[in-house]
């Protein structure tokens, strides 16, 4: 089974790379993605988040314009911080476009600069994304901080933040005051 570090170098022997080339950009590559731990483990044994990382990793290293992802959530939490890494991550890459096709709009509204919500074939809405939001039929998840009538996350904490409140339930959206 293949180790991390094997995968990596694979990717840029392709590339016509020499050894010393690939050694450091392996070293910066997965310094910047937090992963040089992982180098030595064998990729079979990565959680999922890890799996996605260094296919990132991979994918960064054969430095495309061009990045696309189908659902680069699907297993991670979205309440969780794992999420919000991925998006981290993805922010600090250099790739001239990221694309993401995925059916969880609320998962990456925060960080896309534009969206186009496609419906049986047909594109039903597009633009920015907190204005799109409007124009999407009511059955397609938003952020459960918007279900909560803030425009954004950062609004929702400083609220929280203000009132000494307690979010309780989160994913289904009841604040309650800890008083």
């Amino acid at each position: 089974m293949p180790r991390v570090r094997d995968e990596l170098t694979y990717v840029l022997e392709n590339r016509k790379l020499n050894k010393n080339e690939i050694d450091n950009i392996i070293k910066v590559i997965t310094e910047s993605l937090e992963i040089i731990h992982l180098l030595d483990r064998h990729v079979d044994s990565l959680s999922m988040g890890e799996k996605q990382r260094v296919a990132l990793a991979s994918v960064f290293a054969l430095e495309p314009d061009v990045l696309i992802l189908d659902e680069p959530m699907a297993y991670l939490d979205p309440y969780a911080s794992a999420s919000q890494e991925l998006i981290n991550i993805l922010n600090k890459l250099n790739f001239k476009y990221i694309i993401i096709a995925g059916h969880r709009l609320d998962r990456v509204i925060d960080f896309a600069d534009r969206i186009i919500v496609i419906e049986d074939g047909r594109i039903i809405a597009e633009g920015n994304p907190h204005e799109v939001l409007d124009k999407i039929p009511p059955e397609v998840p938003k952020p459960v901080y918007m279900e909560l009538g803030f425009k954004t996350i950062q609004e929702l904490i400083e609220y929280v933040n203000s009132k000494r409140c307690l979010v309780q339930e989160h994913r289904e959206g009841s604040i309650t005051n800890d008083k």
